[in-house]
C-alpha cells in the first residue's frame, strides 16, 4: 500500500510554544477504506484531552484536541468532515457547499479510532471504511483536507493544516483540500 505523508503548518494567527509539529499520513486500505495516521510532537501532558474515552458518534469534537480529513466531492461544492477525538469519540458530517446545508453523515461502519501517546506524541489512528455508507464524495481522484485543532490546558489553541488560505483559520474553504487519495 501507498502511503502519503504531509506536514501541517500551524496558522500564524494562533501559534504554539508546546507544539513542535503535526504530521499526518493517508493510507488507501481498500476500494472503500481510508487509513489516515496524525502524528502531534507535544506533551500529550499539556494537550487538553476529553476524559471520555469511548469510541461514539460525537458533536462539537473540535472544541478540544481533535484531528479532521475532509474529503472533497468531485463534481460540485460539495464535501465531507470527519473528526477524530483523542477520545476514540468521532464526527462524520456533510456538506452541501461552503459550511452550508451540514448534516449527519450516516457511516454503514463507524470509524475505528486508536490513540497511543508516550511522554513527547500522541498519536491518533483512524480507519474508515465506507462500505454501505452514504457518501456522495467518489474516493478514486479525490482531494482532501488533513487539519488538527490541538487545545492546550491552559486555554490556548493552535490549528494545523495542510495549507491556511486566508488571514484566520478556516478549514472548511476548499483551496485547503490539497491532500491527493493514494491509490489502491
Amino acid at each position: 500500500m501507498i502511503k502519503h505523508e504531509y506536514n501541517l503548518a500551524s496558522h500564524d494567527s494562533a501559534p504554539s510554544s508546546t507544539v513542535c509539529a503535526v504530521k499526518a499520513e493517508l493510507e488507501r486500505k481498500g476500494a472503500r477504506q481510508i487509513g489516515v495516521r496524525y502524528t502531534i510532537d507535544a506533551d500529550p501532558a499539556v494537550l487538553d484531552i476529553p476524559d471520555d474515552v469511548k469510541a461514539v458518534r460525537k458533536d462539537y469534537l473540535w472544541k478540544t484536541t481533535c484531528c479532521e480529513l475532509f474529503l472533497r466531492d468531485l463534481d460540485g461544492p460539495g464535501y465531507c468532515e470527519f473528526n477524530f477525538s483523542p477520545s476514540t469519540c468521532w464526527a462524520a458530517y456533510r456538506f452541501d457547499s461552503f459550511r452550508s446545508g451540514m448534516r449527519d453523515l450516516p457511516l454503514g461502519i463507524s470509524p475505528i479510532v486508536t490513540v497511543q501517546e508516550d511522554s513527547r506524541i500522541l498519536q491518533i489512528d483512524a480507519l474508515l471504511d465506507f462500505a454501505g455508507a452514504e457518501l456522495p464524495a467518489q474516493l478514486d481522484g479525490a482531494s482532501l483536507g488533513l487539519t488538527a485543532v490541538v487545545a492546550e490546558r491552559d486555554g490556548t489553541s493552535s490549528y494545523w493544516a495542510l495549507t491556511h488560505p486566508f488571514p484566520k483559520p478556516d478549514f472548511h474553504h476548499a483551496d485547503g483540500f490539497i491532500a491527493e487519495l493514494p491509490e489502491e
